[in-house]
């Protein structure tokens, strides 16, 4: 009897152990898609470098501050104007300008900070892919974009 209790303990041990192992890799796959933490501009010092040292371009609800960092990489800061929706709009904003910038990270020049200053649109309300050619469109004209993507975004136009 005391033997039977005693493999019962191990097997739910052997299955707890194998759970964490599978939850583990699903939560470290999941992480991999994610924009990591110092890919973020968070220090007060370095986003008030970004709006004095760097330089801006616009387009139409969005406005972009560009500066470079002195990192091997590039980071990002969005933020929407003060009049723009309720809490609930200004984050979903937020985390779809840093998902298209994530999703197209390998597009853009290394060693630039970025911030994306978002107006709110009165006329009408944009999808995710409009607001995703926009975004692309204005770190195009800021020249954040590599040549070679710029090049054979340009072929595929003509």
């Amino acid at each position: 009897m005391d033997s039977e209790l005693v493999w019962q303990q191990r097997a739910v041990v052997w299955y707890w152990q194998e759970e964490e192992q599978k939850a583990d890799t699903a939560l470290q796959s999941l992480m991999r898609r994610s924009l990591t933490k110092n890919r973020i501009i968070r220090l007060k010092a370095d986003i008030d470098n970004v709006f004095k040292a760097g330089k801006r371009y616009s387009l139409s609800c969005f406005k972009l501050f560009v500066a470079s960092n002195d990192l091997a990489y590039s980071r990002i800061i969005v933020i929407p104007a003060r009049h723009y929706g309720n809490s609930v709009q200004r984050n979903l904003i937020r985390r779809q300008i840093k998902e298209i910038w994530r999703t197209n990270q390998d597009k853009f020049i290394d060693g630039l900070d970025f911030a994306v200053i978002v107006y709110p649109m009165h006329d009408k309300t944009l999808s995710y892919e409009e607001k995703q050619a926009m975004i692309l469109e204005l770190f195009r004209k800021g020249g954040c974009i590599k040549l070679q993507d710029s090049a054979s975004d340009d072929n595929i136009r003509s």
